[in-house]
């Protein structure tokens, strides 16, 4: 159930990361000290791509070990909430690296006014679809627990006979042809 999710992070981690890798480029090429912010979000999606691929390999039972569906997933996507609610405001924020809708920071353009501007709305559009993403997980997680619940209560085990189950199997006294 969190597979589809597992794969909308992963996806947009590597967006993430893809484009932060080039502003960082982009920005040691012209000498410009703020790198903080690109090194935070390279990191920051590189760990949501590793973590999301993971998972996925988890999904197709690569890691026999680990149970699809089990508390290390759900530890590992509040894991990843939590490093995205920390991320989306601070690469967003005011003169950030993904603080613009429209494919520029001006923020990196203010004392030089013949660089080009920098593309941000990879970033920025990205970074919340990882936030949502992370979110999503714990929220499928829990529908396929109650899912899973929910089959598990309505059949009974394989294993059970009649007997167990009591004399009536379909509550409907039977009675014997012969013993009329």
């Amino acid at each position: 159930a969190t597979l589809t999710s597992w794969y909308v992070l992963f996806l947009s981690s590597a967006v993430v990361a893809g484009s932060a890798i080039d502003l960082h480029i982009n920005l040691r090429n012209r000498g410009r000290p703020n790198l903080n912010n690109s090194s935070f979000a390279i990191a920051l999606g590189l760990l949501s791509s590793f973590v999301a691929v993971f998972f996925i390999l988890v999904h197709y039972k690569f890691f026999d070990r680990i149970k699809q569906g089990g508390w290390l997933e759900l530890a590992a996507a509040f894991f990843m909430i939590l490093c995205w609610i920390v991320g989306v405001p601070v690469l967003t924020q005011h003169n950030g690296i993904a603080s613009s809708l429209h494919g520029e920071c001006p923020a990196l353009d203010i004392e030089n006014k013949s660089i080009p501007t920098v593309p941000g709305s990879n970033l920025f559009f990205f970074c919340w679809f990882c936030l949502i993403a992370s979110i999503n997980i714990p929220l499928r997680w829990k529908t396929a627990q109650a899912m899973q619940f929910a089959h598990a209560s309505s059949n009974p085990p394989a294993s059970s006979s009649p007997k167990d189950l009591g004399d009536e199997v379909d509550g409907s006294d039977e009675v014997d042809d012969d013993s009329l």
